[in-house]
């Protein structure tokens, strides 16, 4: 299973989570299969998305028009749906804050975030003494 192989990377990069973000180097709409990263990590194959993988917890954020979907899709995966833009449900950014202790190790592939998500990503992870690692 992909998620264990995942898992196992993050151990030796010493990485308290990964997160993937739907999307590849381009920020095209339509992914290639090649770049369908969170498809064949979860099993979901909607359009919006972003991953969130750490030893012991796998969870799936996406919005509304996906919850059904999501639901059937990720079933199988030991992956937890998130809903997006509900109450009492964090952000991913959130999530990290929330559950990581300080200077924990964030992963994630830069080539498949803007430059301002990453930007922004790595300023409020820092600000919260996390660190954002780039690895592919």
């Amino acid at each position: 299973m992909i998620l264990a192989q995942i898992r196992r990377l993050m151990r030796q990069e010493a990485l308290d989570a990964y997160v993937i973000p739907m999307g590849d180097p381009h920020h095209n709409e339509y992914l290639a299969p090649h770049w369908q990263l969170i498809k064949a990590v979860s099993g979901f194959s909607g359009s919006a998305g972003v991953l969130l993988i750490t030893q012991n917890f796998a969870g799936l954020w996406t919005d509304a028009r996906y919850f059904g979907q999501a639901e059937y899709e990720i079933e199988a995966y030991g992956v937890e749906l998130v809903r997006l833009q509900v109450p009492h449900q964090p952000e991913y950014i959130d999530w990290l804050e929330q559950h990581l202790t300080r200077a924990a190790r964030i992963g994630g592939d830069l080539a498949l975030f803007s430059i301002q998500a990453w930007q922004s990503l790595h300023a409020r992870l820092e600000a919260a003494s996390l660190e954002l690692v780039p690895l592919d």
